[in-house]
Parts: structure tokens; C-alpha cells; sequence
């Protein structure tokens, strides 16, 4: 019973409550976009307008620095999340990277995905196959992953807000 709760507070204290954006995730992370681009919050609420996806839950800036390794100081902006429901691997996460940080955000996005493709192989034979689908993009500063059903749908309303 003790470690039960312990899991329900160390769930509340990660993920906290809500399933919209976080507000620090809707600011940008640095100065204003200058362009006419989309920042990530603007693009992840598409998708998931999009009908795409199920109840999300958000990333902030902590849980990108524990679970993926990435600094949000080498971000421009972002916005992520995953399937409140831990039996489904659906996942988005878009990081506008800045101009000298876009590998090393590639790869730490891509150690993520190599390790929850790994998971899933021996745990969930359906989700596996959706997620081996998947890929991480970089285009331009922008580094994006996609897991869900439709991937390529979410994927053209990415490329067509960048």
C-alpha cells in the first residue's frame, strides 16, 4: 500500500494535472520567433486537434532534462507529450532547437525513440509495429517525433506549418 502511494505522488508530481499545454511550454524558451512560422505549441495543438491522438500528457521542462537528456536552454521552444494511457506508445514531440544545438537534440531525441522501440518489442507486439514506423525528422531547426496510428497525416500538418 505504501509503495502504491508513492507512485500515485512521485505520477502526480511528474505529470502534474491538466492535459492542456503547460503555460512555460506555450512561451517561447528565448527571444520571439522573428519569422511567420509556428512555434512548437502552436504546431502540437494542430495534431492534436487533428483527432490524431487520445488524452496527452504534457512534458515540461524537467521531464525533458530527466527522460531525454535535453537542456530546454538549447530550445528554442517546444511542446511534447504521450498517451495518458501507458498501454499505447502515441507520442509527439516537437523541439525547435537552436542553430548550434540541432544534432546533439537529433540524437538525444533518437536514443528516446531507439529505447522506447526496444520496450515496446517485448512488451506490446501491436504498439511495436506502429512505433517501428516511426522516425525522428529534422527540418531545419525543428526536430520532431511522431507516434501514432497515422503518423504521416500529423507528419503533413507539421511540414505544413514550419
Amino acid at each position: 500500500m505504501k509503495r502504491l502511494l508513492i507512485c500515485i505522488f512521485a505520477a502526480v508530481v511528474l505529470f502534474g494535472c491538466g492535459n492542456g499545454i503547460p503555460e512555460k511550454q506555450a512561451d517561447t524558451l528565448s527571444a520571439e520567433n522573428e519569422s511567420n512560422e509556428a512555434d512548437s505549441a502552436e504546431i502540437f495543438n494542430a495534431c492534436i486537434d487533428s483527432g490524431e491522438f487520445g488524452e496527452m500528457v504534457d512534458f515540461d521542462s524537467d521531464y525533458m532534462l530527466i527522460y531525454f537528456g535535453i537542456d530546454t536552454r538549447d530550445l528554442v521552444n517546444f511542446a511534447a507529450g504521450e498517451a495518458l494511457d501507458a498501454a499505447s506508445s502515441d507520442a509527439l514531440i516537437i523541439l525547435k532547437a537552436q542553430d548550434d544545438k540541432i544534432d546533439d537534440v537529433r540524437e538525444r531525441l533518437e536514443l528516446y525513440f531507439d529505447r522506447k522501440v526496444e520496450e515496446l518489442k517485448n512488451y506490446n507486439a501491436e504498439e511495436y509495429a506502429k512505433a517501428e514506423k516511426c522516425e525522428v525528422v529534422v527540418n531545419g531547426n525543428y526536430v520532431y517525433l511522431v507516434i501514432c496510428e497515422n503518423a504521416d497525416t500529423v507528419e503533413e500538418i507539421i511540414e505544413g506549418m514550419i
